[in-house]
């Protein structure tokens, strides 16, 4: 381990820039991978911090590591233990990230718990968005056409692209012109019906085959 550390506020500052741009653009991760190649115990050390802190880009941040064996065990099982914990959007990226240290599709279940409700507007697209990494499975499609159905315009829009995405069509509902008009904020309720309708069949067709 390094004989160095820091805070996780100042780690997160100095390596991802300030908060509210790292929400709008995503995280840039290049200072981030630089820093892992070069002191893999020191860049532990701060995860660990965050991950205490409940900081989602602590949790976000592990899925990209080129982890070894032994690694990937102890953050499988560090993360196990934050299932659950609020606030939700850290619930979720832990689940996000232990599905892509493990393989396991059944984390599906936990994001699908955001997708339905568990957090804010922000945290269900959030989920409509992780779920496109996830195989379709018909519990799942059925979850997204509940949110294309949601009062929320941008999670009714994620959810739509990510249905499009299990059934093989591009994943931009803003190129399917017909669902667009259907999900979008001058649509009414009904439309977001049929168009949840149209958009989860599509992607049962996809399961049958």
């Amino acid at each position: 381990m390094a004989s160095t550390s820091v805070s996780w506020s100042r780690f997160r500052l100095d390596t991802f820039g300030e908060p509210y741009l790292v929400w709008h653009n995503g995280p840039d991760y290049s200072t981030f991978d630089a820093l892992w190649s070069a002191d893999q115990g020191f860049v532990e050390n701060a995860l660990l911090d965050g991950l205490a802190l409940r900081d989602p880009l602590a949790a976000q941040a592990i899925a990209r590591l080129p982890l070894t064996d032994p690694a990937r065990e102890r953050f499988v099982a560090l993360l196990a233990g934050h299932i659950g914990q609020q606030p939700v959007g850290f619930h979720l990226r832990v689940a996000e990230t232990l599905f892509r240290l493990t393989g396991d599709q059944s984390w599906s279940r936990e994001v699908v718990r955001v997708l339905l409700g568990a957090g804010l507007w922000s945290d269900r697209f959030d989920a409509a968005i992780a779920l496109a990494s996830f195989a379709p499975t018909a519990q799942l499609i059925d979850a997204l056409a509940l949110c294309v159905q949601d009062p929320d315009y941008l999670v009714r829009y994620h959810a739509a692209n990510t249905l499009l995405g299990y059934s093989g069509r591009d994943p931009d509902v803003t190129t399917s012109g017909d669902y667009f008009s259907r999900i979008r904020s001058r649509a009414t309720a009904d439309e977001w019906l049929t168009a949840a309708e149209d958009l989860a069949d599509a992607a049962r067709a996809v399961l049958r085959c």
